[in-house]
């Protein structure tokens, strides 16, 4: 890597290396940031650390996110259980109940069966 960085190569290296770092799986980071370090100059050795560590904290954030969007489906959907339970307890009709909840009769059966 050293020879091709040193033919002007070091924009086709930085681009590789992102792409590495975004898109693969790395089994043994240690290793490779290890390798990476021997191998590179210290400038892009940094730049690849610093895009590294970009993509960590892109990821941590996306994480964040989806965790979000996914406690919030499951807080509308013991939401939505709740008020059919409600709607049973009034002794509604399950078709009605379906309508109004989004749920199916079988859902409803279910919540019927375990209560």
């Amino acid at each position: 890597m050293k020879k091709i960085q040193n033919q002007n190569g070091q924009s086709l290296i930085e681009a590789v290396l992102t792409y590495i770092l975004a898109k693969a799986q790395i089994d043994n980071e240690e290793a490779f940031f290890k390798l990476i370090k021997l191998e590179l100059s210290e400038e892009l050795g940094e730049k690849t650390m610093t895009i590294a560590e970009k993509l960590i904290e892109k990821g941590k954030v996306e994480g964040k996110v989806e965790g979000k969007i996914e406690g919030k489906k499951e807080g509308i959907e013991e939401n939505t259980l709740q008020i059919a339970k409600r709607l049973l307890l009034e002794n509604m009709d399950l078709s009605f109940i379906a309508k109004v909840t989004g749920l199916s009769q079988l859902q409803i059966q279910q919540l019927i069966i375990s209560h």
